[in-house]
């Protein structure tokens, strides 16, 4: 019987890597930053917000930093990929994060017209609490620990990792006592789909599909739509 996880905390970390290096990305800079602008002011992007970074050691770590949806929300990006990290899971929706993304993909496209992505990972982290159970116990039936490495405290965590499957690439879930809230089990899925089967636009979807898998396969139960 699944156990409910009633999730006080989470955030998303999105990670899109460009098929080839956007060198052309700084060039007409100003056009750049127009188009950022007019696509993702209406999420809360200022003027004062737009950080461009030409001070690194290489090209590569050159970015472009910025906030949306007031600063629940941080944007980077770089010659190579796109980030984007959403704080708290709690301060901004699925669909609202989704558009917003689509809308800098667009942004970005219209920028640099041949601009294609080869992978996205999306790492989705909660922490909450455990119905009937503890994170300690429930962790504690995931994995064992070596005895002869000392007297154990109780505490254990694990990490599973699995192979490419319907567009994914990869995947690992972890499963540990949470460090943020006191308790609670943080919970993890780190997703990586293969940009060439899976379009960005499609993303959002798979993965709801995925973790209602993976919470499944767990034996977890969410009491409320989660991100």
């Amino acid at each position: 019987m699944a156990t409910d996880f009633a999730i006080e905390r989470g955030n998303l970390q999105l990670n899109a890597n460009y098929t080839d290096p956007m060198f052309a990305l700084w060039r007409e800079t100003d056009q750049l930053f127009q188009r950022l602008f007019v696509g993702l002011s209406k999420y809360g992007l200022r003027l004062t917000d737009l950080k461009w970074d030409q001070g690194a050691n290489s090209v590569g770590d050159v970015q472009l930093n910025f906030y949306l949806f007031n600063f629940a929300v941080g944007v980077r990006i770089r010659i190579d990929r796109l980030e984007v990290e959403l704080f708290d899971t709690r301060k901004v929706t699925a669909d609202q994060l989704e558009e917003a993304v689509l809308d800098l993909a667009t942004a970005l496209r219209t920028h640099k017209p041949d601009m294609a992505f080869s992978a996205y990972s999306v790492a989705i982290a909660y922490h909450g609490m455990l119905a009937d159970t503890t994170a300690m116990a429930y962790t504690a039936q995931l994995a064992n620990a070596p005895k002869p490495l000392g007297a154990p405290t109780g505490g254990t965590g694990a990490v599973f990792y699995y192979g490419p499957e319907d567009g994914r690439i990869s995947s690992a879930i972890t499963a540990d006592l949470s460090g943020v809230v006191a308790d609670a089990l943080f919970f993890r899925a780190l997703v990586v789909w293969d940009g060439a089967q899976v379009p960005l636009n499609e993303v959002k979807a798979r993965m709801n599909a995925y973790m209602n898998r993976v919470f499944e396969g767990f034996g977890l139960n969410i009491p409320a739509p989660q991100l």
